[in-house]
């Protein structure tokens, strides 16, 4: 008999008493202990979203979908838990609880159950998808899910999974146990440390509930969720434990020597870490993703240990049907697209929903079959909900034997694991094992109801109540809902924003205002100042409404709101708010007219350092002169037409080659209108550069180019041109390579009275702000038969702009470092950042290198980093070792901006597609001369 069955024992022998009797009477909270790296932390993706769909990565959406890609992946994958997947398990359980603890420091991490980010909370909630490794990335869940639906199912006992890890960590620092560091030095892990101290205080919580009135209803904080089934009793059952790449990668793998013996004074440590903690406490030791045979025999060996001290007291999984290039491993499936899903990031299962569904299928799998909670010989899992209509609802459930009788109860409240106290109940049809189906009918409209089954099996003279499920009826003739409103992007004139219509079609109208007129009516918003509406009619339910509001004022702050009309009745939506940009950071600051004379000499103009600047004379014949910024530029570009007719060329251009050649679609270029141009020599009183002979432009109508201002924090720009026939216009648009900041643009800013002097040139002087972080200028000049000479450019470097600092702050998460992990990916930021992460935002995991091998042996790794122009001073280095470095010690190359063989390693460089301001890699480390024992080993390293 396994030894085990007393460790967390049933308060009642049999599950046929358990219909009759009060749930108070008869459950037991059964407590769980989850820790360990990233692969507990939870890596895979619960609906699909941009990151998924960019990565190809299986999703527990797409297990769901029934579509033909899902229905042949499901079919082809060898995974356990496949024949009980169904819609439930991405509803929250109301027989578990989850909480999920970052163990480096302690703190409680955020919880993401459903798609809406409103859903999301922070502590102890139902069981559902969403307890991963955090909320950046959308709902993402690890282990807990699967082991929680199989033990929830299989018990009428309610569940807490308390969960405490931190990814990129090891046993042998991190984790480091008491017994270890008396035994063989070191310091106490603070992830050790602060999973115990949590532990201990929701253990005091559960206490003071027990001792408020004798049950487990959450008194102590009865604003949180978590009633625990009114339980009168809690038993702590189990320690899981998945953790271990680290072991492998880190210190050069020396820390795997130790682990066997690190693996058992952890478990024991836990064990006595708290008087309420069994001395035999069980404990679950599954593979991480490292398949390494010297970690897997510490495992086993340390399984078989305390297995001799305490007989049947743990457990060891293998997870080698999980990880590419072993047998059995995941090279099923394709996505609608018809291409296999992605095998790329093994150390995280592949971020795949299976495998981590697998993977808490086999922990709850080894709770029952070692008895470490009791269960039922005959069990029906959780009811699924299916289509809800206002008056009736589509349940399901599954029996795992033959049901002699079936029964399935709902009603209004949920009396618990009873056959008494339910509002409504309806026989059917005895079964063999396999899939029930249920309409219930007769409901009530927007109500919330509970269903739960119940069966006999004669044969194995037990009974079975299932967990409980909810669902809510809809409204006969629902009123349409609006949602929160969302502004997407602002400009100087408007906004784009959106809002989402659910449960109802209706006609809606989008409003605003430049003062919020609150729920009344849109003749109120309309005739407010700035006031204006958009109409939507017969807008679809459960569809986003949109609308890019247009011919505001700038710098101005505005309200708006939606409203929904139908015939079942109205909504309006909260108030959304924006304010349209100002005019700057592009500002006409001053116009100079100069020429009068058709001399040779009408218009001089110098950009020799410490003399930048023009002279001429106005309208009077007057002289008038002017400086360029503070007589130094950083760059210029003069334009003329060159040898080939109606062909604009460059006759003069300065070194920062920052200003574009001038493009155009006009023909008759000619050579009237003279400029004298010092660009080498000191200015006025010597002869000129390039003199009166230079040809420039004359019948030339429009022209466009481009000004480099990434890295300016302001700046002036001059347009130097001559009018004819017309009023010249130059437009300027103000844009960001990666589009993180809205385009800003100006229109007409050099609008002037039209002129009929040939030799007249003007000089538009416009300056701008750049803290934003804006990269380009682009800009437009028209004017019948006018004359666009050049353009000069003076500018303030931005201070500190660090590339890696500049990337820091340029999305939501705070806190990043260089060698921090601020999101929880398992990704330094530091790397993310030189792998060309768009921002500390993004998952890096699917920016990680790809290995394969050469024909040779040689180890390839293809990656796509940022130019190192693009990231210095931040340097990326290209490590090799045949040993992990323990004899043959870690190489370390820095990853070239060319093609190049740099340290022995054969570097092919090539521009990125997609973006100029990255390269694509592919490094061969070649194996001769490199490997031992046949082996070759490869990393990135940032500084």
């Amino acid at each position: 008999m396994n030894t085990k069955q007393n460790t967390c024992l049933s308060l009642l022998a049999s599950s046929l008493i358990l219909a009759s009797l009060p749930a108070s009477a008869q459950e037991t909270l059964k407590v769980f202990l989850l820790a360990g790296q990233s692969n507990m932390e939870g890596q895979a993706y619960t609906y699909d979203n941009a990151s998924t769909a960019g990565w190809n990565i299986p999703t527990l959406e797409f297990l769901l979908s029934g579509t033909p890609a899902a229905t042949n992946y499901l079919a082809n994958m060898p995974h356990s838990f496949k024949a009980s997947l169904d819609s439930s398990w991405t509803s929250p359980r109301s027989d578990a609880w989850c909480v999920h603890y970052d163990s480096s420091n302690g703190n409680l991490k955020a919880v993401a159950p459903s798609t809406d980010p409103a859903d999301n909370f922070t502590g102890f909630g139902p069981l559902s998808p969403g307890f991963g490794v955090g909320v950046n990335f959308g709902s993402m869940f690890g282990a807990e899910l699967g082991m929680g639906i199989r033990l929830g199912d299989a018990t009428t006992d309610p569940i807490v999974l308390f969960k405490s890890d931190k990814g990129g960590t090891t046993l042998a620092e991190d984790w480091r146990p008491p017994s270890a560091v008396a035994a063989r030095g070191g310091v106490v892990g603070p992830n050790y440390t602060n999973t115990v101290n949590r532990f201990s205080a929701f253990l005091d919580d559960l206490d003071a509930d027990l001792l408020d009135d004798g049950t487990l209803n959450n008194s102590i904080h009865p604003d949180e969720d978590p009633r625990y089934g009114n339980a009168t009793s809690y038993e702590i059952c189990g320690l899981v434990w998945i953790q271990g790449y680290n072991e492998v990668v880190e210190n050069g793998g020396a820390f795997i020597t130790e682990y066997e013996e690190n693996l058992i004074d952890f478990t024991y440590d836990i064990r006595s870490a708290d008087t309420r903690i069994p001395a035999d406490l069980p404990v679950i030791v599954l593979e991480s993703s490292d398949q390494n045979a010297a970690m897997n025999t510490a495992r086993t060996n340390a399984v078989a240990t305390l297995n001799a001290g305490i007989p049947g007291s743990a457990v060891f999984h293998e997870t080698e049907n999980m990880i590419e290039g072993n047998p059995g491993s995941v090279f099923w499936g394709n996505n609608e697209l018809g291409s296999p899903f992605t095998t790329d990031y093994g150390f995280h299962f592949h971020a795949r929903a299976e495998n981590f569904l697998e993977m808490g299928w086999i922990v709850g799998g080894a709770v029952l079959d070692n008895s470490y909670l009791e269960s039922s010989d005959f069990w029906l899992t959780r009811p699924g909900i299916g289509a809800v209509q206002f008056n009736q609802a589509d349940v399901s459930s599954s029996v795992n034997a033959a049901a002699d009788t079936l029964t399935v109860y709902w009603g209004t409240t949920d009396p618990g694991a009873t056959t008494a106290g339910w509002d409504q109940s309806a026989s059917l049809a005895s079964q063999s094992a396999g899939a029930i189906a249920s309409t219930l009918t007769g409901l009530q409209e927007n109500t919330t109801y509970f269903v739960r089954l119940h069966a006999t099996n004669t044969a194995l003279g037990q009974d079975f109540i299932s967990a409980p499920n909810t669902f809510t009826t809809p409204l006969e003739f629902p009123v349409p809902v609006l949602g929160a409103p969302v502004t997407n992007s602002v400009n100087i004139d408007g906004a784009s924003v959106e809002c989402t219509l659910s449960m109802a079609d209706a006609d809606v109208t989008l409003v605003w205002a430049e003062a919020d007129q609150g729920a009344t009516t849109i003749g109120d918003w309309t005739s407010a100042p700035g006031g204006g509406s958009q109409a939507f009619p017969g807008s679809i339910k459960d569809t986003v409404i949109s609308h890019t509001i247009t011919g505001l004022s700038d710098g101005t702050s505005y309200s708006y709101r939606f409203f929904a009309s139908a015939a079942s009745g109205d909504d309006w939506s909260e108030a959304g708010s924006f304010t349209t940009l100002p005019l700057e950071p592009l500002v006409q600051t001053r116009l100079v007219q100069v020429g009068g004379s058709a001399s040779s000499r009408d218009f001089d103009v110098s950009v020799f350092d410490g003399a930048a600047g023009y002279a001429g004379q106005d309208n009077s014949n007057n002289p008038t002169s002017g400086t360029f910024g503070d007589g130094t530029v950083l760059d210029y570009r003069f334009f003329n037409e060159t040898a080939t007719p109606d062909v604009i060329g460059t006759y003069a251009q300065g070194s920062g080659n920052r200003i574009s050649n001038l493009t155009t679609t006009d023909t008759g270029l000619g050579n009237q209108g003279f400029m004298d141009l010092w660009t080498t020599t000191a200015g006025f009183a010597t002869p000129a550069d390039f003199t009166a002979n230079t040809m420039l432009m004359n019948s030339f109508d429009n022209g466009a180019g481009t000004i480099d201002i990434s890295g300016l924090a302001s700046g002036k720009i001059y347009f130097i041109y001559g009018a004819y026939r017309s009023d010249p216009e130059v437009d300027l648009t103000m844009s960001d390579n990666e589009a993180l900041v809205s385009n800003i643009e100006l229109l007409n800013a050099g609008k002037l009275g039209r002129r009929t002097n040939n030799d007249e040139f003007y000089v538009l002087e416009i300056s701008f702000l750049n803290d934003s972080g804006y990269d380009l200028i682009s800009f437009n000049y028209s004017a019948d038969n006018g004359r666009f000479a050049g353009v000069v450019l003076d500018g303030t470097e931005a201070t500190g702009s660090d590339p890696f600092n500049s990337w820091a702050t340029s999305g939501t998460v705070t806190g990043v470092t260089f060698e921090g992990d601020a999101n929880g990916d398992g990704i330094q930021d530091g790397m993310a950042f030189l792998l060309g992460a768009s921002s500390p935002d993004q998952n890096a995991t699917g920016l990680l290198p790809a290995t394969s091998t050469d024909g040779s042996g040689g180890l390839q790794m293809s990656f796509t980093m940022l130019k190192p122009d693009n990231s210095a001073p931040a340097v990326l280095s290209l490590e090799h070792s045949g040993d992990l470095g323990v004899s043959d010690a870690w190489a370390s190359v820095d990853v070239p901006g060319s093609t190049s063989i740099v340290g022995g390693v054969d570097f092919n460089v090539s521009e990125n597609a997609g973006d100029s301001t990255k390269n694509d890699v592919v490094a061969t480390i070649p194996s001769a001369g490199n490997a031992s024992n046949g082996k070759l080993f490869g990393r990135l390293a940032g500084q």
